[in-house]
């Protein structure tokens, strides 16, 4: 991912302003290629809309159907700027996991993304929790109400619980209690 700093960019329809960073996504072209060429009509669902990346761009390549998701509270503006304008058709202030697919029209998506990652604004800023290049809190939670955190974790888990994980979910697999 890439990111720049700016308080705001237009793009012809519409204006961003999110802090300090706009995050692009890397494969933002790729997928609007994969996603636009799988559009026949019915909705598109972007269920990590995040700061609207991949959105904004289907919408630039033609695709008219969008429904987007988001547990951040930080892309509930960015989503509503894209409502008024009547550019995406529903966004959902809620965790992936929570997405009420019953919303889906008929039941029936040409395609769903799901950028499961984290985005440079994230890992840039100290208080998001993600930062390893500033000192911040320990959070790592995906959105600011979320109450299970990653500091909550490591002082409370046990060590054998921190071990296993990191050896089933990291490059150290000779992890010890």
């Amino acid at each position: 991912s890439s990111s720049s700093s700016s308080s705001s960019t237009n793009n012809g329809f519409f204006t961003q302003s999110v802090g300090a960073q706009q995050h692009t996504p890397v494969l933002v072209q790729k997928v609007t290629s994969l996603l636009k060429d799988s559009y026949k009509g019915n909705p598109i669902a972007d269920l990590t809309f995040g700061q609207g990346g991949h959105t904004k761009s289907l919408i630039q390549s033609g695709v008219q159907d969008i429904i987007t998701c988001d547990g951040d509270e930080l892309a509930v503006p960015i989503a509503r700027q894209l409502l008024d304008q009547n550019l995406i058709m529903a966004h959902y202030h809620c965790k992936l996991s929570s997405f009420p697919v019953s919303c889906i029209p008929h039941q029936i998506l040409d395609g769903v993304l799901i950028d499961a990652g984290v985005s440079s604004p994230q890992l840039d800023t100290p208080g998001s929790g993600f930062s390893f290049r500033y000192n911040g809190p320990l959070s790592m939670a995906m959105g600011r109400y979320d109450i299970f955190t990653a500091n909550l974790f490591v002082n409370f888990a046990t060590e054998r619980d921190l071990a296993a994980i990191l050896r089933m979910y990291s490059d150290e697999l000779n992890a010890k209690v």
